[in-house]
C-alpha cells in the first residue's frame, strides 16, 4: 500500500502542479498590467493554507453537531439527506468563506487598482486551496482519481472564489455595494455545497449536475472577466492602448501590435495597460 501511494504521488505531483501552472499563465498574461510575483505567491500559498482552516473548521461543526464519529446507521437522518446537509450548509460555507479570507488581505493593498484584479486575486487563492486539496486526495482516490479531480476540483475552487472577486473588485470602485459581494459569497457557497453533493453520493443524475455547475461556472467567470476588463477601462484604470507582455508568451512588447518572438498579434482595443 505504500508503495502504491507513493507512485501515486509521483504521477499526480506533476499533473498537480502542471495543472496550476497552466492556469496561472493563462491569467498572469491575460493581466495588462503585471502584478508583484511576491503578491501572486503570497495570496496563492494563504489559498493553500486556508485547506487546514477549512478542514478544522469542518471537523469542529462535525463534533458540535454531534455527527463526527456516527456510523451511517446512526445519522440523525438517512445517509444520503445527512450527507447532503453537510455538504450544502458545512462543506461550500466553510471553504468559501476560507478562500474568502485568504485574499481578503491583498483588497486593501495597492496592487488592488483594477476591478480585474479582484477576480484574479481571488481565483489565486481558490488555486492554492485546490492544489493543496488535490495533494491531499492522492493518498484517498490514487493518480487516476486526481486526473478526475484536475478537471473539476482544481478549477471549480478558483472559479467558485473567481465570482465572488468580481464583485469585490467592482466594490472597491463604487459600481456594487458590499452587499452583492456578501450574496455573491453565499451563492458561491451554495453552488460549492451542491457540486460536492454529486461528488460525493456518487449518484449518477447528481454527478451530472455537479458537472454542469462546474461547466457553467467556468464559462461565466471568463464572460465576468471580459467584463472587468470593460469597466476597468471606462472607469480609466486602464489607459494605455498596447500590450506590455504578450498574453501567449508573456514576452514584453510595449508599443508593438504584434509580439516579436511568438507572432501573436495583439489588438490594440480589446486589452489596455
Amino acid at each position: 500500500m505504500a508503495s502504491n501511494n507513493l507512485a501515486d504521488y509521483i504521477i499526480s505531483l506533476p499533473l498537480i502542479l502542471l495543472a496550476g501552472y497552466l492556469f496561472l499563465r493563462y491569467f498572469y498574461f491575460k493581466q495588462s498590467e503585471k502584478e508583484p510575483a511576491s503578491k501572486v505567491i503570497l495570496v496563492t500559498i494563504l489559498g493553500g493554507i486556508s485547506v487546514a482552516i477549512a478542514f478544522y473548521a469542518e471537523q469542529f461543526f462535525a463534533r458540535y453537531i454531534g455527527i463526527a464519529n456516527l456510523g451511517p446507521d446512526q445519522l440523525p437522518y438517512s445517509e444520503v439527506v445527512s450527507k447532503m446537509v453537510i455538504m450544502l450548509l458545512f462543506v461550500g460555507f466553510i471553504e468559501e468563506l476560507s478562500k474568502f479570507l485568504a485574499a481578503m488581505p491583498i483588497f486593501f493593498s495597492k496592487d488592488f487598482n483594477r476591478i480585474r484584479d479582484g477576480i484574479f486575486y481571488m481565483a489565486l487563492a481558490g488555486l492554492g486551496f485546490g492544489l493543496v486539496e488535490d495533494f491531499i486526495y492522492v493518498g484517498r482516490v490514487g493518480a487516476g482519481g486526481v486526473i478526475l479531480r484536475l478537471a473539476f476540483g482544481l478549477l471549480f475552487h478558483p472559479a467558485a472564489s473567481g465570482f465572488i472577486g468580481y464583485y469585490l473588485g467592482r466594490a472597491k470602485y463604487g459600481l456594487s455595494s458590499m452587499s452583492a459581494v456578501f450574496a455573491a459569497l453565499v451563492c458561491s457557497m451554495l453552488l460549492h455545497g451542491l457540486y460536492d453533493i454529486g461528488l460525493v453520493l456518487q449518484i449518477p443524475i447528481l454527478a451530472a449536475f455537479s458537472t454542469a455547475i462546474a461547466l457553467l461556472l467556468y464559462g461565466y467567470i471568463f464572460i465576468l472577466y471580459n467584463n472587468s476588463e470593460k469597466q476597468d477601462r471606462e472607469l480609466g484604470l486602464e489607459t494605455s492602448s498596447v500590450y506590455l507582455f504578450c498574453p501567449r508568451c508573456g514576452f514584453p512588447n510595449a508599443h508593438k501590435d504584434f509580439c516579436v518572438k511568438c507572432g501573436k498579434k495583439l489588438l490594440k482595443d480589446k486589452v489596455n495597460v
